[in-house]
């Protein structure tokens, strides 16, 4: 069983001496050969052209004696390095060779790539280099322009690379100006520059977070832009990025109710909410927290009722829902029919928002005996209630609505899992809520 690095790489079924040139299986070359092109091997259309250009070669496998290496763009050949017999044989050895711009007749307005070849055996030779000139500028990007900063912490940024040549980059810097004064802003490590970012690949900065700089956004809810201005090599125009940190806004919070409620004695107060995001971040809403009273007294403790189901308030967005109060005491007696008074506060998951208080007037009537008749039609997809008042039999049924929307609702019930993993259902809509979200897999 050999290993992989004495066979060769291109059939992978001769078995090769460190000194052999050539397979003695497939006849393709062992020679190992590594390039690279100083200062740049891509130049950008409109961007300067280096008076030289460098090829560094270095052996790295069986020995470059006797090779050439030329560089080659249409009919046109133009020798870099015809290495004699003992010339770079030894392992990692390496040497430069020059070659002046003007004989490859380099113009950064036309578009042109030079092949460095390798040309081991009259008949065999290599593409080992490509220098492009005339190449579209690159284009980059930031993979997020817009941050809300919560600390001080060093911002994590994404450089991309989106479309033209591979971008030398040497520097990067950070502008901005506060009332045409420049600010004391952060610089990126100088200690990875100049690095080389290739086609639609992302290179990972780290932007600290100055004394100077928290301080004007603490005192601007609107934000700063700043401006980091990438410099590439060969390339005289900055590309600018703009980017924009602003600290959070509280979400501004609206709880609408009806002013007056009823409800029957011992029953449920079906209570209808309306909660909207009027600015800033967006909020989760977890728990309506409700006081019954009479006066200053409390008749029930303080219920913390849950919504259907958690939702997130994106700026400008409204939502509706209905919450289930138990009308009982703590002896769980049916509250007398009377006159209340409903607190109602809103409970979200950032603790900086204020939740104001609203209260509403809830009157209690006795129940009484209902001795008509109440139909209900599980259709397949709607469900409808109706009721008959005893003695009007030529009276038409009369719809119960069962939703804000309309008379109906899907015939539908989901149970689900709260947050505390306990089992929970809802029907009609919410179910069907629930479905659309992937929060169930089936109803």
């Amino acid at each position: 069983m050999f290993n992989d690095d004495i066979l060769c790489s291109h059939c992978h079924a001769w078995r090769c001496h460190p000194d052999d040139r050539f397979c003695g299986s497939c006849g393709e070359t062992l020679l190992q050969a590594e390039v690279t092109i100083e200062p740049v091997s891509t130049i950008y259309h409109g961007g300067d052209v280096p008076n030289q250009i460098e090829v560094v070669i270095r052996n790295r496998r069986g020995g470059l004696g006797g090779t050439q290496f030329f560089w080659r763009a249409d009919d046109t050949k133009i020798i870099v390095a015809d290495l004699g017999t003992d010339e770079l044989n030894e392992p990692n050895e390496y040497e430069a060779y020059k070659t002046e711009s003007s004989q490859l007749r380099l113009d950064p307005t036309v578009h042109k790539e030079w092949s460095l070849i390798h040309q081991v055996a009259p008949n065999k030779e290599y593409c080992r280099a490509v220098l492009s000139c005339g190449f579209p500028m690159p284009v980059l990007a930031l993979d997020k322009s817009d941050f809300i900063v919560q600390d001080s912490a060093p911002l994590s940024l994404k450089l991309l690379h989106r479309a033209g040549g591979q971008a030398f980059i040497e520097d990067i810097t950070v502008s901005a100006y506060e009332d045409a004064t420049a600010l004391n802003l952060p610089k990126i490590d100088e200690a990875i520059f100049p690095f080389t970012l290739p086609h639609h690949e992302e290179y990972a900065l780290s932007l600290p977070m100055t004394e100077d700089l928290w301080r004007v956004l603490q005192g601007r809810p609107q934000g700063i832009e700043l401006t980091l201005a990438v410099q590439i090599t060969y390339v005289p125009q900055l590309i600018q990025l703009p980017l924009k940190l602003r600290v959070p806004i509280p979400a501004r919070l609206v709880l609408t109710i009806p002013d007056k409620m009823r409800a029957l004695q011992g029953r449920f107060l079906h209570l209808p909410i309306c909660i909207e995001n009027q600015g800033g971040e967006s909020c989760r809403l977890t728990t309506v927290q409700i006081d019954i009273r009479r006066g200053p007294e409390k008749v029930i403790p303080t219920l913390s009722l849950k919504p259907s189901r958690p939702y997130t308030l994106e700026a400008g967005d409204i939502h509706r829902d209905t919450i289930d109060v138990r009308l009982f005491d703590e002896q769980d007696q049916p509250l007398a029919p009377k006159l209340y008074q409903c607190d109602m506060y809103q409970e979200v998951v950032e603790e900086d928002i204020d939740n104001p208080k609203l209260t509403v007037e809830l009157e209690i009537r006795a129940a009484k005996d209902y001795t008509g008749f109440v139909s209900i039609d599980f259709g397949t997809t709607a469900t409808a209630v109706s009721y008959h008042p005893q003695g009007s039999m030529k009276q038409s049924p009369i719809p119960i609505p069962l939703s804000d929307k309309d008379k109906f609702i899907p015939t539908a019930i989901a149970y689900y899992l709260d947050e505390e993993g306990e089992m929970q259902c809802c029907i009609g809509h919410d179910a069907l809520a629930l479905l659309d979200d992937h929060e169930v897999s089936e109803l």
